[in-house]
């Protein structure tokens, strides 16, 4: 029997997949928060995300943040950080350290990284920090 998720389905007009977005930045958040664009109120698309446990600067954070700049052009990095994560060794609760590591890591401009906190529905934005690198 076919599994219901990874069965073949017909392209037609009314099935196929909207054209993509124009991503507008990068993302690194923990794992534990759902959905990062609808917590920024951006449309699905409109944001590079890479969602690890911890909020760790590992290769593949460093890697999607590379991809980000050199390929797309971005110029806005958003690190999210939130408070009660379940991660032994979680950093999610000192964004803004975790952005001014990876600001002065990868050389980037003033304001280019912000750090934000979110609270699992939102992100408080008026709290940002933006990091000089």
């Amino acid at each position: 029997m076919a599994h219901p998720i990874l069965s073949p389905v017909a392209l037609s007009p009314s099935n196929r997949a909207p054209e993509p977005a124009e991503p507008e930045a990068v993302v690194l958040t923990c794992g534990c928060l759902p959905e990062p664009e609808a917590l920024l109120g951006r449309p699905p698309g409109t944001l590079i995300v890479h969602q690890a446990g911890g909020l760790w600067l590992d290769a593949s954070a460093l890697a999607t943040v590379g991809y980000g700049r050199a390929f797309l052009g971005l110029t806005e990095i958003l690190v999210i950080g939130h408070a009660g994560c379940r991660l032994a060794d979680s950093r999610c609760d000192e964004p803004g350290r975790v952005a001014a590591e990876l600001a002065a890591m990868i050389g980037a401009g003033p304001g280019e990284v912000v750090a934000l906190v979110s609270d699992g529905r939102g992100v408080a934005l008026d709290g940002a920090i933006a990091i000089d690198g």
